[in-house]
């Protein structure tokens, strides 16, 4: 698979999200939007709203302990065959990526808490990863699209 950021992205999905729930709904509209206007597969948009919707509500309600004065930037950037996204906060520093995968043949009394949202989207996802940098957590996803091929230069910015 070539790695999401090898070439250049021919569209972007750009978003700047208020650290509350309720603007999950907003970037799943945008995303079915982008997705729509870019000719993918439903499923594509589907799978990064999940995805999102875990990641983002995990940052809210974990990392930003629910305060509403801080910013979650959230990126969609489609490249011929694949598409990627990248959220970025400002939380302390956690690697999602750090926790063990679930134990899924424990019952569920027994299970721990925690670790079965990345688990869950470590598979749904082709790639993801995590850094820590310059004071922010950047989570970063990507999904492979087969045989897709996308104008050059296409941009896009819902906040327009």
């Amino acid at each position: 698979m070539a790695v999401a950021g090898d070439i250049g992205s021919t569209a972007r999905l750009e978003l700047v999200l208020a650290s509350r729930l309720d603007e999950i709904a907003r970037l799943a509209a945008a995303v079915e939007s982008f997705c729509e206007l870019h000719g993918l597969p439903a499923r594509s948009a589907h799978l990064f709203n999940l995805c999102f919707d875990e990641l983002i509500t995990n940052i809210v309600i974990h990392g930003l302990k629910e305060a509403p004065d801080h910013a979650i930037a959230v990126t969609l950037a489609l490249g011929r065959d694949w598409l990627r996204g990248t959220i970025v906060d400002d939380g302390p520093p956690f690697d999602p990526l750090g926790i063990g995968p679930p134990d899924l043949h424990a019952a569920l009394e027994d299970r721990a808490i925690g670790g079965l949202g990345t688990h869950f989207v470590r598979t749904l996802m082709d790639e993801v990863g995590y850094r820590y940098q310059d004071g922010h957590n950047h989570f970063t996803l990507a999904h492979q699209i087969p045989g897709r091929a996308v104008p050059e230069n296409d941009h896009v910015n819902p906040d327009r």
